[in-house]
């Protein structure tokens, strides 16, 4: 498939799904990747993560134009400097965000800012819980509530602070540059928050920290994922 390179004004968002992951992909995984996949349970709660991992790096070597096992991934977390942390290149030449729920497996690639992404299946039972969280109103749909948890967690994904910190402490403020994001005392931070549509059950959010828009393109990982699964050979270590 061709894909225009990456520029500094755009973000690409790949998308894919469970079903897309292959036994052949797990050769693209570090050891404490695989190791992390082996600890799900499900077996769909697996194949996200390995697709995941799978279509960061070829989502990367796309972008860079270098080979998939060229990509060195760190994902050391800033408390505990376990590997499950927000994934980094070691060379931060790309900033990339993942996120997997439901029927979605997506990727976010940014070439000149942090970035997060979020997505999340609609689950009315969890609507309480949102509002709660977020201090919404009390009455609010579950279309309103996701589409407010997703901007929270793409938002913090891009700060690196991830749920580690209050919802209460985060507060969104549109602005002319982008949407000004604060987070408890520290300065605010403007950001571009896009929200994406893959569906009616889902609701997705990227955020990028930059105060000029940046467009954001969307492209199929399926493919991706399919047409490399000949040429991965080799193991990460």
């Amino acid at each position: 498939m061709i894909v225009p390179s990456i520029e500094p004004s755009v973000c690409q968002v790949w998308w894919a799904r469970p079903g897309d992951a292959r036994e052949a992909h797990t050769r693209m995984m570090t050891g404490p990747e695989r190791d992390r996949a082996d600890a799900y349970r499900r077996p769909v709660d697996r194949n996200r993560f390995i697709v995941g991992c799978a279509t960061s790096r070829l989502a990367c070597s796309t972008a860079l134009g270098i080979a998939a096992d060229d990509v060195a991934l760190r994902r050391e977390c800033q408390d505990c400097q376990r590997p499950h942390g927000k994934p980094r290149l070691v060379d931060d030449a790309l900033h990339l965000s993942v996120s997997h729920a439901g029927d979605w497996v997506v990727v976010a690639v940014s070439p000149s800012a942090e970035v997060g992404i979020d997505v999340e299946r609609v689950d009315p039972r969890a609507v309480s819980t949102i509002v709660s969280a977020l201090g919404l109103p009390p009455g609010t749909e579950a279309d309103a509530a996701f589409r407010a948890w997703v901007r929270l967690e793409a938002a913090l994904k891009a700060t690196g602070d991830g749920l580690r910190v209050d919802p209460a402490d985060v507060s969104f403020t549109p602005t002319a540059d982008g949407t000004e994001v604060c987070v408890g005392e520290r300065p605010a931070v403007i950001m571009q928050v896009h929200e994406l549509s893959p569906d009616e059950d889902h609701r997705v959010a990227v955020a990028i920290e930059s105060i000029t828009a940046i467009q954001v393109r969307q492209y199929s990982a399926s493919s991706l994922l399919e047409t490399n699964l000949n040429t991965i050979l080799w193991t990460v270590h």
